[in-house]
């Protein structure tokens, strides 16, 4: 993915965004990798079931989720698994690949040459709320991320890669947080019509790779936010006479490393940590 061009947005207002967060949003915790014992497959379920990252202007229901549980590998159908290079680092399907336990792992070894991984899915969707509920890598040297992308027009099966390009970003550069640090994070926007991208650097008054948060990006027609744990922290509005293009959206995380900006390669082995996403597509009016 592209690094964003970062240049400062106005603060805008937020209330045309409703952000509806389940009340049990606490008890769906779970252990860390390594914990004694995961969670069954019921268990998951039952505790999924008990939030909806939906409603106002979204569906309560999600159009599209994965919990990444045991048997993925062999059972699923809705990723593609990157085994191609992007942005100079070379991807596999063992840097992306599930613990067994409910979480999937991406890798960025350390070193040289870069290697890392990546996925995304084959289905492509239009305005709604994407949510994950991510841990990304406390070893600096790597780049995790969570974005959207019409990179592929998927009604013309006769061309690839020949959608818009628009590029909707949440970026963990893991070189901005570490142990008693707190953190930052970057949202992006790419080809809204522009010839350069918009991009705001967050301050975080927690450091993300300490415990896992839920990551969120809303796509509406009048503008976009980006929200963890149920606070929209950044967001843009449409200005008169713009709107955000209906387009379908492919749903991107990667792992991958770079000298510049992302300050690599990585001294050790960085995990990026993924417990689960959702897609709910806006109500139609």
């Amino acid at each position: 993915m592209r690094r964003a061009i970062l240049c400062c947005l106005a603060a805008v207002s937020v209330a045309w965004l409703s952000v509806a967060w389940g009340a049990d949003e606490e008890k769906s915790e779970k252990p860390e990798p390594g914990a004694a014992a995961a969670r069954t497959d019921q268990e998951k379920a039952d505790e999924a079931a008990k939030v909806s990252y939906g409603g106002g202007r979204f569906a309560t229901e999600p159009a599209f989720e994965d919990d990444f549980l045991p048997g993925w590998e062999r059972n699923q159908k809705a990723w593609h698994v990157a085994t191609w290079r992007q942005n100079g680092t070379q991807m596999a399907p063992e840097r992306c690949a599930t613990d067994g336990k409910g979480l999937l792992v991406q890798t960025v070894l350390a070193g040289e040459p870069a290697q890392g991984g990546s996925l995304q899915t084959r289905s492509e969707y239009r305005y709604g709320r994407w949510v994950g509920r991510l841990k990304p890598s406390s070893v600096p040297g790597a780049l995790n991320s969570f974005f959207t992308d019409d990179w592929d027009d998927l009604t013309t099966e006769d061309k690839n890669n020949d959608g818009t390009k628009l590029e909707i970003d949440i970026e963990f550069v893991t070189a901005n947080f570490g142990p008693g640090k707190k953190g930052q994070v970057e949202f992006a926007v790419h080809s809204l019509g522009r010839k350069r991208g918009l991009g705001k650097v967050v301050d975080l008054d927690f450091n993300p790779s300490d415990d896992f948060h839920v990551w969120g990006i809303d796509i509406l027609p009048d503008g976009i936010a980006w929200h963890v744990d149920g606070k929209v922290i950044h967001s843009y509005k449409c200005p008169p006479g713009e709107t955000i293009p209906d387009v379908g959206h492919e749903l991107f995380m990667n792992s991958w490393t770079a000298r510049k900006w992302i300050k690599g390669p990585a001294p050790a082995d960085a995990k990026y940590h993924i417990d689960w996403v959702r897609f709910y597509p806006m109500v139609e009016e």
